[in-house]
């Protein structure tokens, strides 16, 4: 599988690997009530080539003003949108050392546990 560019959108596998990356990532970026700026773009910028997977929040109320600002961002840096849910969006920006989700495939799974309930592990109460 090819490393993806930006006018080649992400594939539906690759979305859930990175969404499941950036779920434990809090937000590298913060952006306030002037939008995207020229200094907001030039961190962003070097969030992405060092992280590769980064969580912006915006604290802008209003919907429309948010995802004009996730377009800008997305349009000035050439970077992949993964996710937005509400005030919060993920970014994603190829720096040459992205897995493809095909090899994530060939890792072993981890095994769930199984919780098994006997009734000889159920909790007793001593009411004496």
């Amino acid at each position: 599988m090819p490393i993806p560019k930006n006018d080649t959108p992400l594939t539906p596998t690759e979305r859930v690997v990175l969404r499941g990356a950036a779920h434990a990532l809090k937000p590298t970026i913060m952006i306030g009530n002037n939008g995207v700026t020229s200094a907001v773009i030039a961190e962003t910028q070097k969030a992405l080539e060092a992280h590769q997977l980064i969580k912006i929040k915006m604290l802008s109320d209003d919907k429309k003003v948010r995802m004009t600002a996730h377009h800008e961002l997305c349009d000035a840096l050439e970077c992949h949108p993964v996710q937005i849910i509400g005030k919060i969006f993920v970014l994603f920006k190829d720096n040459g050392s992205y897995i493809p989700p095909s090899a994530l495939a060939k890792l072993p799974a981890k095994r769930k546990k199984k919780h098994i309930f006997l009734k000889s592990n159920w909790p007793t109460l001593n009411l004496k």
